[in-house]
């Protein structure tokens, strides 16, 4: 998961020392990111760093909504700085391939060639570079993990569609690798249960063997009441 760690902020403090006090305030008001009390600080006198913690004093980024604010923050001016690249200015791609190195260290999505920074807060279904080199075309499973990310804490909802999404996106890859065909009117289930049955993986391939006994015969199987228990112990207990 991307972490806002103080290098980051190093970061972004660094790029807004020198940017005019107008343009720092539409840069976090196009994002609504609003305007907090006075942040004096007696170890840093500058005007615009201290505009800048203001904006910063309103957000939780422990929270989606505003960690997605301040990476759209993060992503404006890493794009401005990938437009003013060039081969010819060494400079500006110190300072982009700083900016994406460091972004990426603490665990953003960075879109290198763009500059678009996203926060990656699904870590748990990220896919690995092996996972992605064996997918013919990974950008639209790609694409349904990043718009899920985005929304699954702010617009469950559109995460619910999305993740149906997904499911079928990667469906339809299972078939398309092994070979099968589907109808593009063929519904998630139904791609669901084919893509299953390619992989060996639906019930019906599964021998009786492997199969796990069920719950009323694992039950019948142990003793599960206290007179069960004396019983097959051979104590027995005082009448009460």
């Amino acid at each position: 998961m991307a972490t806002f760690s103080p290098r980051v902020m190093r970061l972004l403090s660094t790029e807004l020392t020198d940017t005019p006090l107008r343009q720092i305030d539409a840069l976090f008001d196009d994002h609504g990111i609003q305007l907090g009390p006075p942040q004096p600080s007696e170890r840093d006198e500058s005007v615009r760093r201290e505009r800048m913690r203001r904006y910063l004093s309103t957000l939780d980024l422990e929270t989606a909504p505003d960690a997605g604010k301040l990476a759209a923050v993060l992503s404006e001016l890493l794009q401005q700085i990938v437009g003013e690249t060039t081969d010819a200015e060494s400079m500006d791609s110190a300072r982009r391939d700083k900016w994406v190195r460091i972004l990426r260290a603490d665990g953003f999505d960075v879109n290198e060639a763009t500059g678009e920074v996203r926060v990656a807060r699904l870590a748990g279904a990220a896919l690995t570079e092996h996972a992605l080199n064996a997918l013919e075309d990974p950008d639209a499973i790609l694409d349904h993990l990043r718009r899920l990310g985005d929304s699954v804490d702010s617009d469950p909802r559109l995460a619910i569609s999305t993740a149906k999404a997904l499911i079928e996106s990667t469906a339809k890859c299972v078939l398309t690798a092994r070979n099968q065909t589907y109808t593009r009117a063929a519904k998630v289930p139904a791609l669901v249960n084919a893509a299953q049955e390619s992989l060996g993986l639906a019930a019906k391939s599964v021998s009786d063997e492997d199969r796990a006994p069920a719950p009323s015969a694992a039950i019948a199987g142990h003793p599960h009441t206290e007179r069960d228990r004396d019983q097959e112990s051979g104590w027995r207990r005082p009448w009460r």
